[in-house]
């Protein structure tokens, strides 16, 4: 785990969001290797998001979905310096 972190928005973020490794994850919730319940990407603050969004999900399943966090979590955002 790198950090334990409270954002009082309980419901939509503290618990559905887990930042840490994904193997210690996989682990503790009796996962095979490669499987997981989301991955986050970071690109530089200079890369085109939508065209990075576009290539991962050429990359990935059909089933599988590419979402901007920005999407999700705007009112955590707005209190961080992004």
């Amino acid at each position: 785990m790198v950090g334990i972190y409270e954002t009082n928005l309980t419901e939509y973020f503290d618990s559905r969001v887990i930042i840490g490794d994904l193997g210690m994850i996989q682990r503790l919730n009796g996962w095979a290797d490669g499987i997981a319940g989301g991955l986050e990407v970071f690109v530089k603050r200079d890369a085109d998001i939508d065209e990075t969004g576009w290539m991962i999900k050429q990359a990935i399943d059909f089933d599988q979905n590419v979402e901007r966090v920005s999407d999700h979590y705007l009112a955590v955002l707005n209190g961080w310096d992004c």
